[in-house]
């Protein structure tokens, strides 16, 4: 992960600090050796994230969150918020709680510091569910990092499983929460602590990506439980459908909120498609292909040739493919040796055997890099090709970058895949 690929997850929100988050969260999920690695795990996590902090923009529960809608949304707040404040406005009209405290909308000033204590606490005081008993613990422990962590019994989890009991982090967490406000490493921490607690990557494996059928909800009123597909003003309550994957694996482990399921996976079907067209957005391609031993040189651009597809591979065969294996005791060429140098005679065959079938050389290549590799169950020589094509201003680049090697089938030689 990087600062240019979380920023794109993230919709590349102004004055946010990617190259800093994108450290802190590999540092987290290393160190609590979660291995949230694969492609499918990262753009489940990151929908999530965008979700609860706008990008990473809210990474500490604000009066960015307490509208009027918002603190009247009861599957955010119950009823708390809607009782009378006992206040009025100019026209006499009485005031719900929400109304009398909440920000008109998100673009409004900004709360004075004690409304927003007075709402965390009307939101999370005195909540058995979240661990919150003692005076101030709404405000003391509301929702922090990329997951919006909150109430005392989940900071305390957190602590507890991350730093251990009765060490000195503990304590300055459960006494001092607000150290962690601006320590991005601590924050990420909560993330992949509740991640790998309440969410797990076997939900995240689980989760199939060319499902495109977003959640579905019903909605009643009041008085009426009769299910109607649409919300009207008599029927404003909506109530999520189990059945969709990705919702009832992840987003209902971290948000109660049934309003933004649709964004949550909205969100997610968004980074499937970044991950597939968006060219590598995981890490340099320079950094991936030295991971696997390869190392392009001498080349233009190819960053912007070559990109991580994470489509299902596609197992073609091949056929005649016996003519393209080469008997190793007749062969004497390193793996690091290229086709140009010509200083085995057997593999410059095998790559010319390789021209004729398959057409791998044209003048529209920019860069082109054979290797050989063993195939010792078979006594062979694998040939590998890569390359990529030259841009051309009237055509896209293709943005893939291939995986070579021999299909084993039950036939009397091996297929060569190119």
């Amino acid at each position: 992960m990087t600062e240019d690929s979380l920023s794109k997850f993230m919709g590349a929100v102004p004055r946010v600090d990617y190259a800093a988050w994108a450290t802190a969260l590999q540092k987290a999920f290393s160190r609590l050796g979660i291995g949230l690695i694969t492609p499918q795990r990262i753009v489940a996590l990151l929908a999530q994230a965008k979700a609860e902090t706008g990008g990473l923009k809210t990474v500490v529960e604000t009066d960015d969150h307490w509208t009027v809608a918002n603190l009247a949304n009861p599957s955010l707040f119950g009823t708390r918020f809607q009782g009378d404040s006992g206040h009025q406005d100019a026209a006499g009209h009485h005031l719900t709680w929400a109304q009398y405290l909440g920000r008109p909308n998100s673009s409004s000033p900004a709360l004075p510091q004690a409304t927003a204590i007075i709402i965390a606490n009307m939101a999370y005081g005195n909540r058995v569910d979240l661990g919150n008993t003692e005076p101030n613990d709404g405000w003391d422990f509301r929702g922090r990092g990329p997951f919006h962590l909150t109430g005392r019994a989940n900071y305390e989890a957190f602590a507890r499983r991350v730093f251990g009991a009765g060490t000195a982090m503990y304590n300055q967490i459960m006494t001092n929460p607000g150290i962690m406000d601006n320590d991005l490493e601590l924050l990420a921490l909560t993330a992949a602590d509740y991640w790998f607690n309440r969410v797990t990557n076997a939900g995240a494996d689980t989760l199939n990506e060319s499902d495109v059928t977003p959640p579905q909800f019903y909605y009643t009123g009041p008085n009426d439980p009769t299910h109607y597909p649409t919300p009207t003003p008599q029927h404003p309550s909506i109530h999520y459908i189990s059945g969709n994957r990705y919702t009832d694996s992840v987003s209902r482990r971290i948000a109660t909120d049934v309003n933004s399921y649709q964004t949550r996976w909205s969100n997610w079907q968004r980074n499937i498609t970044l991950s597939r067209e968006g060219g590598n957005p995981y890490e340099n391609i320079n950094a991936a292909l030295n991971r696997v031993g390869i190392t392009a040189r001498a080349a233009t651009d190819y960053e912007q040739q070559f990109g991580i597809n994470i489509h299902a591979p596609l197992v073609r065969r091949i056929e005649p493919a016996a003519h393209l294996l080469l008997d190793s005791a007749n062969t004497t060429t390193s793996a690091a040796d290229s086709v140009q140098s010509a200083v085995s005679t057997p593999f410059q065959q095998l790559a010319d055997q390789a021209a004729q079938s398959f057409a791998p050389l044209n003048s529209e290549s920019e860069m082109i890099n054979y290797d050989q590799v063993p195939d010792h169950a078979n006594n062979a020589q694998v040939l590998i090709v890569t390359q990529a094509d030259k841009p051309r201003p009237s055509t896209p680049t293709k943005n893939i970058l291939g995986v070579c090697g021999v299909v084993n089938a039950p036939l009397p030689e091996p297929d060569l895949a190119i």
